[in-house]
């Protein structure tokens, strides 16, 4: 197909007022350029467990096939069974440069976990903190005092604008 692979890693890129976010998914790392293209050092998150498991298989096929068509969720299924499911998870899934122009990185989410975590890093690269928002929330933008979102809420997996009060220390 022309889409990407289910659990397969996908490049996500940031770009903030000085600084350009380039990953892969498939490390820890997260490649830094300025905005002349120059290399900087790259960014790290701290390892965690990436192995893929049978319920993050079961919560992939449930996100995805959520307010899908009967015919549309039987031929996701019949595709789903006849897959080579990866051995390991993407290291993370999302980069987003908010408003005070840190860098947020969302972890791939794990199934039975109810929120995913982000981690926050300064412009120099300084991870800063730790923020947990609901699981299947899309995060567009992220302002001084507000985190700024699309869900995909059960059971009718319609879209529905979510704005998140921030405080920020």
């Amino acid at each position: 197909g022309s889409g990407p692979m289910p659990l397969g890693r996908l490049s996500v890129v940031a770009i903030g007022r000085a600084r350009a976010y380039v990953g892969t998914a498939d490390s820890f790392a997260i490649n830094v350029f300025d905005l002349n293209g120059r290399s900087l050092p790259s960014l790290r998150l701290s390892p965690v467990d990436v192995r893929t498991t049978p319920a993050d298989i079961a919560e992939f096929v449930r996100s995805d096939t959520a307010g899908h068509s009967k015919g549309a969720i039987e031929r996701s299924l019949k595709m789903f069974a006849e897959l080579k499911w990866p051995a390991t998870l993407p290291t993370y899934s999302a980069l987003v440069v908010d408003s005070e122009d840190h860098l947020w990185v969302q972890r791939f989410p794990r199934a039975r976990e109810a929120v995913a975590h982000w981690a926050v890093f300064t412009p120099n690269g300084k991870e800063i903190a730790k923020v947990d928002l609901p699981r299947d929330l899309v995060v567009a933008e992220i302002g001084k005092d507000y985190v700024l979102g699309v869900a995909k809420l059960p059971p009718d997996g319609v879209d529905h604008v979510r704005v998140y009060r921030l405080m920020r220390r």
